[in-house]
């Protein structure tokens, strides 16, 4: 974990963030870095809003993202939006 800071513990930004990484791992073309933010919200009537990124850092990840995919989005973001 990198940051954790609780929604609405500061006055001038109430969303909550959450970032950590994992890696980095390998050398050369086999290193990975993958790093990962949410941001949390709440919302009227209970609701919570997470909004995340993720960044990939390394020559195996430059590869993935040249890849051609059947959707616009990549496989990853498909995999964890079904």
């Amino acid at each position: 974990m990198t940051e954790s800071v609780a929604p609405g513990s500061n006055a001038t930004d109430k969303a909550g963030r959450l970032t950590w990484r994992a890696g980095p791992t390998g050398e050369g073309d086999s290193f990975l870095e993958v790093l990962h933010g949410w941001v949390l919200e709440d919302l009227d009537g209970g609701r919570v809003r997470i909004l995340t990124q993720e960044s990939q850092l390394g020559k195996i990840a430059a590869d993935l993202a040249q890849q051609k995919c059947v959707s616009t989005r990549s496989p990853r973001r498909n995999q964890k939006q079904s």
